[in-house]
C-alpha cells in the first residue's frame, strides 16, 4: 500500500512539472540593467535563471536565481514561481503567500490584483492588471498568447498611477518579470530593469526583442566621462513629460531619435530640431528613447515617462 501511494505521489509530480509551461529547467531571461540617475559607471545586464524544481510551502516550485539583485524591487535573491491553468504564481514574503503575477487565461476586459507591501507596512497597496486586448504571437514557431495591459497603481495617499506592459505567454513581461516598484522605492537611485533582451528555453528558443547587440552586451565606461550625468552625451526634461521634452547635447551633428515602447514598437523617431521633441501624441505610460548619430545608435536608451 505504501509503495501504491510512493508511486502515485511521483505520479502526481511528473503530472505538474509536464504541465506547467512557466520557467522550464534551463530557460534564461536577459534585461538590460538601468539606473535612474546615471553616473560613471558600466552599463550591464541582468539574467534570471530557472534552475529547478522544488517544493516550497506546499507547492512544486521554480526556484529561479539571479545573476545579482535589483535594489528598485524589493524582491529576493531567488523566486519561487509555479504555474496552474494558465496563471503564474509567484511567492511574495512580504504577504507570506502566493500570488497571481500573469493570468493567460485572461480575455479583453478581465483582471487581477497584486498586493504590494506599502511603506506603512499596516497598509496594503495593489496593483490592478487590467487586459485591454489579447492576441497569438507566433516566436520561432511557437505560437504563443500575448496580452496587452495596463497596470493601474493604487495606494491611500496619491492618485492612481498607470502605465502600458505586454504579456506573452513563457516570456512574461516585457519590460520586467516583475513589472512593479512599491511606494516607498519610487525615488530609489539603485538599479532596474530596461527591458527584455533576450528570453530562451528549449521550446521557444532563443527570443531576442533588440533593444541591445545581444543578451550580455556591457557597455564599457573606461575612460568616458559621461555629460550632465549621461553616459551618451545627450539630456532631456522634464520627466515625466507632458506635450515636449527639451534635448540638450554637446555632440555635433546631426542627432536622430526614436522613441520606442515597453515591447520595442518605435511609436515616434525622426530628427531633433530645434532641441525639442513633441511627446503629446503619446499616450501615458513608460517608454525607451534612444539616439543615433550619423546614422550610428548611441550605446544606451533612456527611460521617458509620458504623463
Amino acid at each position: 500500500m505504501k509503495k501504491s501511494i510512493f508511486f502515485f505521489t511521483l505520479f502526481i509530480i511528473a503530472l505538474s512539472v509536464r504541465s506547467q509551461e512557466w520557467a522550464p529547467v534551463g530557460a534564461s531571461w536577459h534585461y538590460t540593467e538601468e539606473f535612474f540617475m546615471p553616473v560613471n559607471i558600466d552599463q550591464d545586464y541582468i539574467k534570471f535563471e530557472s534552475v529547478g524544481d522544488t517544493l516550497y510551502h506546499g507547492k512544486l516550485c521554480r526556484k529561479i536565481t539571479k545573476r545579482h539583485n535589483i535594489a528598485c524591487t524589493d524582491r529576493p535573491g531567488v523566486e519561487y514561481m509555479y504555474s496552474e491553468n494558465e496563471k503564474v504564481w509567484f511567492w511574495d514574503p512580504n504577504f507570506s503567500t502566493f500570488q497571481v503575477l500573469y493570468d493567460f487565461s485572461a480575455v479583453q476586459g478581465g483582471s487581477w490584483v497584486i498586493l504590494v507591501d506599502d511603506y506603512v507596512h499596516a497598509d496594503v497597496d495593489s496593483l490592478i492588471v487590467r487586459v485591454d486586448s489579447a492576441n497569438m504571437v507566433v516566436i520561432n514557431g511557437v505560437q504563443l498568447k500575448r496580452l496587452f495591459v495596463t497596470y493601474d497603481f493604487r495606494n491611500e495617499t496619491s492618485i492612481p498611477y498607470t502605465y502600458p506592459g505586454v504579456l506573452i505567454q513563457r516570456v512574461g513581461d516585457l519590460y520586467f518579470m516583475l513589472n512593479y516598484t512599491p511606494e516607498y522605492l519610487f525615488a530609489c537611485d539603485g538599479n532596474m530593469s530596461g527591458g527584455l533582451r533576450c528570453y530562451q528555453d528549449q521550446v521557444v528558443g532563443l527570443y531576442e526583442t533588440g533593444i541591445a547587440d545581444s543578451c550580455t552586451y556591457v557597455h564599457q565606461m573606461t575612460g568616458i566621462k559621461p555629460v550632465a550625468g549621461n553616459h551618451s552625451g545627450i539630456t532631456f526634461f522634464p520627466n515625466p513629460a507632458d506635450e515636449t521634452i527639451t534635448i540638450e547635447t554637446s555632440l555635433p551633428g546631426a542627432i536622430e531619435y526614436g522613441i520606442a515602447d515597453l515591447s520595442g514598437r518605435i511609436v515616434k523617431a525622426g530628427l531633433v530640431k530645434s532641441s525639442k521633441i513633441a511627446t503629446g501624441n503619446l499616450q501615458p505610460g513608460i517608454y525607451h528613447l534612444y539616439f543615433s548619430r550619423d546614422g550610428v545608435r548611441l550605446p544606451e536608451s533612456q527611460k521617458l515617462v509620458i504623463r
